[in-house]
């Protein structure tokens, strides 16, 4: 009996994605310095793709936290499963990379609704929860303000704050999603359900 709980408890891919997308970050921020040293053509290009690349897969990965985050809970409610589906298109989104505006108002308007259930039910700890709930937005907010100053004089100090600050947020995602991940491999509430089972 305790090997089919095991079976079924979730291999927690927060766990994956955070890494992965703070790998993105790094990546993405090498390519921009390749860029300012040898220009856009090969180095430069290459590691933005492959930037690119490890952002589309993470961001995929962060619905599918979503998923794994409701069927923990037994479902979230309709409100929940809105905030998937919308998190899912700013997930396609993000194939297109550079129009952080576009995709982070799309999977920042579904994390955030997605994130509004879950810290309604408190089990998930706070900190993470409440990163999982708000960085994208935070981001989406960032680009914006950096599309609104971008242009005239002082353009490229605002273009350079907006993409520090979109990294450290970026940053702070991944350390969230870890720290979600570690929660559904240590503390969810399969786990409880197993050890019953089990006597």
């Amino acid at each position: 009996m305790s090997a089919m709980t095991r079976t079924v408890h979730p291999t927690p891919v927060a766990s994956l994605a955070g890494p992965l997308l703070g790998g993105a970050v790094v990546v993405l921020v090498v390519s921009l310095s390749a860029d300012a040293a040898w220009g856009w053509d090969g180095t430069a290009s290459a590691l933005y793709g492959v930037g690119s690349l490890l952002l589309v897969a993470s961001c995929f990965l962060l619905v599918a936290t979503q998923v794994q985050l409701s069927r923990v809970h037994g479902g979230l409610g309709r409100m929940a499963q809105v905030g998937i589906a919308v998190s899912g298109l700013g997930a396609l989104l993000s194939f297109v990379s550079w129009a952080v505006v576009l995709w982070a108002t799309v999977l920042g308007v579904g994390t955030g609704l997605f994130g509004a259930t879950l810290l309604r039910r408190g089990r998930v700890p706070r900190t993470p929860a409440l990163v999982l709930t708000w960085a994208v937005l935070a981001v989406a907010a960032v680009a914006w303000a950096g599309a609104v100053f971008s242009g005239g004089e002082g353009s490229a100090v605002a273009s350079t704050v907006a993409d520090v600050m979109t990294g450290v947020i970026l940053l702070v995602l991944a350390w969230a999603l870890v720290g979600v991940g570690r929660w559904l491999a240590s503390a969810a509430p399969e786990r409880d359900l197993a050890g019953l089972t089990d006597h």
